[in-house]
């Protein structure tokens, strides 16, 4: 398994821009981010232009993930 980023080209108001997902190659990505069924149950904007990157390790301590709830 590996890390990968699957960014999508275009994104609007309520539509997921990226995903990061584990799976063995950057097509089982691609299809894990469309067929995932998050709270808008839509993610066609996967379908076109999407990017895959395989994320490999930091050579140095770098935050990951963060997640900002404005409001």
């Amino acid at each position: 398994m590996k890390l990968w980023r699957v960014t999508a080209k275009y994104h609007g108001y309520d539509e997921f821009d990226a995903f990061l997902i584990w799976a063995s190659t950057p097509e089982e990505a691609l299809e894990i981010a469309i067929d995932d069924r998050g709270p808008y149950q839509c993610n066609s904007n996967f379908l076109e232009d999407a990017t895959i990157a395989e994320e490999l390790p930091p050579t140095e301590s770098v935050v990951a993930l963060g997640s900002f709830n404005a409001g």
